[in-house]
């Protein structure tokens, strides 16, 4: 069995994985684009600007092709991709397919959660504290229709991305238990509270700050620290001081850091949907919420008992749950499932949405302008922003204002730039 996983290395998942299955016997690569902030690592990382994109992109599927794995295991995305949804994303799915491979499609976050759902489903979204996505829900539906034409298995973290597609496995966020030895903590007078704001609005940074603001100003004493831009090794060095870790109060699931603080022996604070939770294995964490995270917060500082008793149940969870060997060897059974399933085709001679799916992508790319002028065009209004935005950076920290101009021609580039 050989196996390609990328192109996202999504909170070091896909190379942790790739690592185990090799332990295991299974011959796997673990391929990314672009440099990972965290430094996570990889195989191999393909970097691309928004001029070499197209050549790159198609370099890379051709080498993946020549290298003829059996099953290729996405992430977010498959090797073809641009912007958000733009540019024919998707586009190697088909010639994938056409060579009779298996392709596997993990869902890691908004690329699932759909808006209209989420605001019904979570009490706590974040849709409703003003967050938006940054693609549309009915782009991200239309993906996934046209993935179900070419994908064997979709794949989910947990119980909340599931209850989206509740068609897909789950195979559980994975901790390397060998890197990650059970510290505990020890009774302090001034607990180490930690937050890690990786994307302040979706973790709920400042439902954060406010509960500490609080109690602060009503005089309980403990130590606060955010971990900010820290490479992957440096922020668990911190984690490992703290004696509480507060994670996502939105998403309504607990994310990689509840489970690296688990493992270390950190009490987690973190907003569970109460109706996922299952009675048969209670998560043992702080379950809280914007509504009562002062309240639980100083309770929790004030209570070492309770801190202790999380932190012995939160690694005992993590080593049943998350340990990257038991989650593996589910993985490899997911994997000699799909090769030996027989090509589906469970769709009528009257369904045309793969072909809808890319007549889009052709008008979005081309449309009816010929393609050297479009492409010339967007090049020039791809410098004149970054031109804008290399004026306004100087001055962006002295106005709230600029700061958001300097927030909407990063959007912008982004997308340029493929996303």
């Amino acid at each position: 069995m050989k196996v390609l996983l990328g192109p996202i290395n999504n909170a070091g998942q896909p190379i942790a994985l790739t690592k185990e299955l090799r332990r295991q016997g299974v011959e796997a690569h673990c391929l990314t684009y672009q440099n990972h902030k965290y430094g996570y690592g990889a195989d191999k990382e393909v970097c691309f600007d928004p001029y070499s994109r197209v050549d790159v992109q198609f370099q890379t599927l051709q080498e993946c092709l020549k290298e003829d794995y059996d099953i290729y295991h996405f992430w977010f995305r498959s090797l073809f991709y641009g912007g958000f949804y733009e540019y024919f994303t998707g586009l190697d799915l088909p010639i994938i397919k056409n060579r009779g491979k298996k392709i596997v499609h993990s869902f890691t976050g908004f690329d699932l959660r759909f808006q209209s759902e989420c605001m019904q489903k979570n009490p706590y979204n974040v849709f409703q504290y003003g967050w938006k996505n940054i693609f549309s829900e009915e782009s991200a539906r239309k993906y996934l229709n046209f993935l179900r034409y070419f994908v064997d298995e979709f794949v989910v973290l947990d119980e909340e991305l599931q209850s989206y597609l509740p068609e897909a496995k789950i195979i559980p966020r994975v901790l390397d238990l060998d890197e990650w030895e059970y510290i505990g903590i020890k009774e302090t007078d001034c607990p180490l509270v930690v937050h890690a704001p990786s994307s302040p609005a979706i973790k709920g940074t400042p439902f954060v700050n406010q509960a500490v603001q609080q109690l602060k100003e009503k005089g309980l004493k403990f130590e606060y620290r955010e971990v900010t831009d820290l490479k992957h090794r440096d922020a668990m060095e911190l984690y490992k001081r703290a004696d509480i870790v507060i994670d996502q109060l939105l998403i309504g699931w607990y994310g990689v850091l509840t489970v690296e603080a688990m493992a270390l022996g950190k009490p987690v604070m973190v907003y569970i949907q109460e109706d996922l939770y299952q009675p048969s294995q209670t998560i043992p964490v702080e379950n809280v919420n914007p509504d009562n995270l002062t309240e639980k917060l100083r309770n929790l500082i004030q209570d070492f008992d309770r801190r202790k008793d999380l932190s012995r149940r939160g690694r005992a969870y993590v080593e049943s749950v998350h340990d990257v060997k038991k989650v593996t060897k589910k993985l490899i059974g997911l994997y000699e499932s799909v090769l030996k399933e027989k090509e589906r085709r469970e769709f009528s001679p009257e369904s045309f949405d793969d072909l809808l799916y890319f007549k889009e992508q052709y008008i979005d790319s081309v449309g009816a302008v010929p393609y050297k002028p479009l492409l010339k065009q967007k090049t020039v209004q791809y410098e004149k922003l970054v031109q804008q935005l290399n004026q306004l950076r100087p001055k962006a920290n002295r106005s709230d204002r600029l700061q958001e101009e300097v927030n909407q021609l990063t959007r912008k580039l982004k997308k340029y730039e493929g996303g």
